[in-house]
């Protein structure tokens, strides 16, 4: 079962480097993207020649996952992060194909959502806007990461309902319910 609660995705690829070609083959896209993200990893990795550029050794790997979760933790309530450091965070899970985040969003020391705000809570505190949200949540889909948004107090109907549309609401709802728990 993958982090979004299915079937898990079919995240294995061949990556062939010839002389000529490369070639990056996955059943699924997110195969193909696991694939390219080593073909980053080897040209990062392998040293220019004299002329500047860089050659790849012929390869061929054949490659997938060994567990279906390979997640980070972000606690945002001891420590705000700001859209853009979670944005880059999201890129290194991706660089380093891990699928899932975790975001720890509210408990008794801090309220890092808009939705659902305490009355009265302190309006100096940082939080993250639903606009803000879903475009974390998009941000992380585009690259094949599932986003865990984590409360440690009841659910409220009205937050799923502001943050997802209707496609998303059951998995919102199953994976705050798992997080409460």
């Amino acid at each position: 079962i993958s982090p979004n609660g299915q079937i898990a995705q079919n995240e294995g690829y061949l990556l062939q480097i010839g002389a000529d070609r490369i070639v990056v083959r996955g059943v699924e896209a997110i195969g193909v993207a696991r694939g390219l993200t080593t073909l980053v990893q080897l040209l990062a990795t392998t040293s220019p020649g004299a002329d500047g550029a860089v050659v790849l050794p012929a390869e061929h790997i054949l490659d997938a996952p060994r567990f279906a979760w390979r997640s980070l933790h972000v606690d945002v309530v001891r420590t705000f992060f700001t859209v853009q450091e979670v944005k880059r965070i999201i890129d290194l899970l991706a660089l380093y194909k891990l699928n899932a985040l975790s975001i720890h969003l509210t408990d008794d020391q801090a309220w890092r959502i808009e939705a659902g705000r305490p009355a009265g809570y302190k309006a100096d505190a940082p939080f993250y806007t639903n606009t803000e949200l879903r475009e974390l949540i998009s941000y992380a889909e585009d690259r094949f990461i599932t986003h865990m948004l984590t409360r440690n107090i009841r659910i409220e109907e009205d937050l799923v309902d502001q943050l997802f549309n209707s496609s998303e609401k059951r998995l919102a709802r199953t994976l705050l319910l798992i997080a409460q728990y």
